[in-house]
């Protein structure tokens, strides 16, 4: 357990040889403990709970939907600070960073590693550590707060293949421009503004191993040398969310156990 909060803080890491900045992923040496599981599972399981008596989600009129699932939210809040079985720190030893994705992902079975580059939805620092409590609130504030959430989607802009060497030796200034706009394009198609109303049904990460509850995080490289572990939260529509839930829930039989 690292609830102490005297606990120092991860320091921040050095860059592995052949490391690049805006390589995604990256494995460290040092064995950093998820600590976060407990809440991920809190939040589907409430979401699931509440979702019968949530009012419609209306694009021209969002305040009840949100006003609706803020109060879920600050109960899920309280269900996660009280929760003894739930860590003080996300991470063992304590990690100053950590960050969060919002995806649209129609099943929620690729891989984290497969999905496109897009900005944080949620980046969190902590000189002491980040901890449950700020991430539950981020979670929250960035979900139901003043404005609508951008979730992200794993199908558009996804598609982009890698050009062989052969093509690349072929490739005009013209064509390469061509080219950044386009990605710049399928970056704008890549956000969606919530405005069908936004449930997490599921939520993933990378992980370097190990049996639970002592998994090993898998750190992310963000840039000058700093990295954090990652939660991917896969969101749907409010008229979506049983088909997405009842999907992932025939496909791993036991949801309420993972």
């Amino acid at each position: 357990m690292s609830s102490d909060p005297t606990t120092e803080a991860k320091p921040d890491l050095p860059k592995e040889e052949g490391q690049e900045e805006g390589d995604d992923y990256y494995c460290y040496d040092d064995d950093i403990i998820e600590q976060w599981s407990g809440i991920a599972k809190i939040i589907r399981l409430e979401t699931k709970k509440a979702y019968a008596s949530s009012p419609t989600f209306d694009s021209k009129a969002p305040g009840p939907f949100q006003t609706y699932w803020r109060g879920i939210f600050s109960k899920i809040e309280q269900l996660v600070l009280e929760d003894a079985s739930i860590p003080h720190y996300l991470t063992k030893p304590p990690m100053k960073q950590f960050t969060v994705r919002f995806f649209n992902e129609p099943d929620a079975m690729c891989c984290p590693c497969t999905l496109p580059d897009t900005e944080k939805s949620i980046h969190l620092r902590s000189e002491d550590g980040v901890t449950k409590e700020d991430l539950i609130k981020a979670v929250t504030r960035e979900l139901y707060g003043d404005k609508l959430p951008t979730v992200f989607s794993a199908e558009n802009g996804s598609s982009d293949a890698e050009s062989s060497d052969e093509d690349a030796e072929k490739e005009t200034v013209e064509k390469e421009i061509k080219e950044q706009k386009e990605k710049e394009s399928k970056k704008k198609e890549n956000t969606e503004d919530g405005s069908n109303g936004a449930l997490m049904y599921w939520s993933d990460w990378m992980s370097k191993g190990g049996e639970s509850p002592e998994r090993l995080a898998y750190l992310h490289y963000l840039s000058d040398e700093q990295y954090a572990p990652e939660i991917i939260m896969y969101f749907s529509s409010y008229g979506n969310f049983n088909r997405r839930l009842e999907f992932v829930e025939k496909k791993f039989s036991k949801v309420g156990d993972l």
